[in-house]
């Protein structure tokens, strides 16, 4: 195999390689599903979202305007229920959190709160604390308000970190430190994928170097 088709293929590979562990940037579920950053969805309404998200799958799709004028892609993903961000909640805390109501954590600094901030997008950060909070596709009883999830990691003395749904929020109007709960399915290529396809690709550069039978035409 001449030194071109060489570099060839390893770039081949590398380019898999990088695209499989990069095409998904947000956290995956234990479920293979991914969630997006709030950061991403945040100075939308909620009215918005619900615009483009079908009414009794909850699949999205279209694009919609912040109030930045910027397009937003909601196509491929599924707005979350509170009993889907309860479950990723649970996930990310290793505590049970209710679908409604609050949940406080026992103690202050604790080992979830940063990552679990951080695995969804900090949509609001003051000196004391920051927070990932985000729109479920609930809406609250009161009329004009829509649920919102949240959880929270406090910096200052003698606050708590927690998790908190069914904190409501107006639906009409755009929030800039409110994003919405978006996932979707993934398929994540098993390493032993990865591992054949590595081998294939030396077996060939391997066959190519193997000395002819000698047989001229």
């Amino acid at each position: 195999m001449n030194q071109i088709m060489k570099s060839a293929l390893a770039l081949g590979l590398y380019l898999i390689f990088v695209g499989v562990t990069t095409a998904h940037a947000g956290y995956i579920d234990a479920s293979d599903n991914e969630w997006r950053s709030l950061t991403d969805t945040t100075n939308l309404t909620w009215n918005q979202v619900d615009s483009v998200c079908n009414d009794t799958t909850f699949a999205c799709f279209g694009s919609v305007t912040n109030i930045d004028g910027i397009s937003i892609d909601m196509t491929g993903w599924t707005w979350a229920s509170q009993d889907d961000v309860s479950t990723l909640f649970t996930e990310l805390i290793g505590a049970p959190i209710p679908a409604s109501g609050v949940y406080y954590h026992v103690d202050n600094n604790s080992a979830w709160a940063p990552a679990a901030v951080a695995s969804l997008g900090i949509t609001r950060a003051v000196s004391r604390y920051t927070q990932s909070v985000g729109f479920t596709r609930e809406l609250f009883p009161i009329p004009g308000t829509g649920t919102v999830a949240k959880i929270s990691d406090f910096h200052a003395a003698n606050k708590v970190d927690y998790a908190q749904i069914n904190h409501r929020d107006t639906v009409s109007d755009p929030h800039h430190n409110i994003g919405h709960f978006l996932y979707r399915q993934v398929d994540v290529p098993e390493p032993s994928t990865l591992a054949l396809l590595a081998l294939s690709l030396g077996g060939l550069g391997f066959a190519r170097r193997a000395p002819n039978s000698g047989i001229r035409r």
